[in-house]
């Protein structure tokens, strides 16, 4: 069923309180795991969103940030500390 309310990204954007409570619904009932699997099989583009600290931490996001191939995580990073 093809809803015209979301049939283009601007009617999506206009309706996006009805999208995003049809989605909840439809995920509800569904395990993390089995929600996965579907955004496997459908070839949707997904994965767990790190803090900022584990970011930073990760040394292949911190390389692509700094233009460093080391292996230690934030080389040629300045981290200021608040």
């Amino acid at each position: 069923i093809i809803d015209a309310r979301f049939t283009d990204n601007d009617l999506r954007m206009q309706h996006r309180d009805v999208l995003h409570e049809l989605i909840a619904q439809a995920l509800a009932t569904l395990s993390k795991a089995e929600i996965r699997e579907r955004e496997i099989a459908a070839r949707i583009p997904a994965g767990v969103v790190l803090t900022s600290m584990r970011c930073w931490r990760t040394s292949t996001w911190a390389s692509a940030i700094s233009g460093s191939r080391s292996k230690t995580p934030t080389a040629g990073i300045i981290v200021r500390r608040r």
